[in-house]
């Protein structure tokens, strides 16, 4: 059975949250890699401004390996980095802090937006781990170690501490968008549909549909078939003919079609017999169906694929009688190792099979979805005025479906 193909995997609902949470989180390391490089930007104006000299090199040095250490995480975040990282930061957070306050004292309370800039560039580590709520201990962490490291320097040039507010700011900033995140990562099941469910259903329905498709062939069949031979019986139905219809009536009857139901068991020659049995039935009818390469009949076919063959045939059949005009066909049948052919040629009135419409049950379902469905192909070659060729081509094996 043939089922609806889904054309891109869809990840687990769990981890494509935790994929955009994270996603937006590392957005803050480019923050803080845009705000580390306006630092320095800010640093060369007082060093060429306030022409301190070579003082600048210790604070230049100092955030050029901050940089160094939040591109090294960039392009490998995990926990050994992270923690690389928030060390490197932390010492070079002394350094720059040290060197600032060295150069010009004054920064400790007019320039708290320079001095912090370190601080603020390790908070804004996010989660570097596989647990989003990680971040939140990862972000304080950095903090602490900036605010620490900051404080250290103050007190070594015997300055007061003064962390000022911004650090402490953006991180309950960055902690809050970290536990928006968590939360909605929790209770997004209410939300967000589960693919992986609505991928099962789809191809649940997907295969219904198939089955119904079958149920429709097989009834359009059956039904037509055993209808036009009581219309064309002249006083009775001969035993052969009743015990047909009958046993078409029981298959109706269930009104549900199963997987393998409508196969052909019993080998080439249950297939040969079958076949033959349906050209006889037209023959019976009026129609004469001369029949070439009957040595290719005892190709072994799959029980489905015998039984779309024999369906499709019949079904062939019965538009010559219905719709052609002709009173004559032409059945040839031939087989390579790997396929088993028929071709069926009538001379009648022909059609134009562009103009078919899609609810024709008897060319789009009865014929070509019935062989399409067991890996076989229907040609059809006709025109108005010039005849019908179809060409039906099934896989030749043996195994049951």
């Amino acid at each position: 059975m043939s089922q609806l193909s889904i054309r891109s995997a869809v990840p687990p609902r769990d981890l494509a949250a935790t994929i955009s949470a994270q996603s937006v989180l590392r957005a803050g390391w480019a923050v803080a890699l845009v705000y580390l490089g306006i630092s320095v930007l800010t640093l060369v104006d007082l060093w060429v401004t306030r022409s301190w000299g070579a003082a600048a090199l210790l604070p230049f040095g100092a955030i050029v390996v901050v940089i160094l250490a939040l591109i090294v995480m960039m392009r490998g975040p995990s926990r050994w980095t992270g923690a690389l990282y928030l060390t490197v930061g932390t010492v070079a957070c002394f350094a720059w802090v040290y060197g600032l306050l060295s150069i010009d004292p004054g920064l400790d309370h007019s320039g708290l937006f320079l001095i912090n800039r370190v601080t603020v560039a390790l908070l804004l580590i996010g989660a570097v781990g596989t647990r989003l709520i990680n971040g939140v201990a990862w972000c304080t962490i950095g903090f602490v170690l900036g605010s620490a490291a900051t404080a250290a320097a103050q007190f070594s040039l015997g300055l007061p501490p003064n962390p000022g507010f911004g650090p402490l700011v953006t991180l309950a900033v960055y902690l809050v968008v970290i536990l928006l995140f968590v939360l909605i990562r929790r209770y997004q099941r209410r939300f967000t549909p589960d693919f992986s469910a609505v991928e099962a259903e789809t191809a649940r329905m997907a295969g219904q549909r198939e089955l119904e498709e079958r149920a429709v062939a097989l009834l359009h069949d059956t039904v037509l078939n055993d209808l036009a031979v009581i219309a064309n019986s002249k006083e009775y139905l001969d035993e052969r003919a009743q015990e047909r219809i009958l046993r078409d009536i029981a298959a109706v009857s269930t009104a549900q079609v199963e997987p393998g139901a409508d196969v052909i068991h019993g080998g080439a020659e249950a297939f040969r017999n079958e076949l033959l049995a349906v050209m006889s039935d037209f023959r019976w009818r009026g129609l004469t169906v001369e029949v070439g390469g009957g040595d290719a009949l005892s190709a072994e076919l799959a029980p489905a694929a015998a039984a779309a063959l024999v369906g499709a045939v019949s079904g062939s059949l019965e538009n010559i009688v219905r719709h052609s005009g002709s009173d004559s066909a032409e059945v040839f049948v031939d087989s390579t190792a790997d396929s088993l052919s028929v071709m069926i040629v009538d001379h009648g009135r022909g059609f134009d099979p562009e103009a078919v419409p899609d609810n024709r049950l008897g060319i789009r379902r009865s014929l070509v979805k019935r062989i399409e469905s067991c890996g076989g192909t229907v040609r059809i070659w006709s025109a108005v005025g010039s005849g019908t060729s179809i060409l039906i081509t099934v896989p030749i094996g043996v195994n049951d479906v």
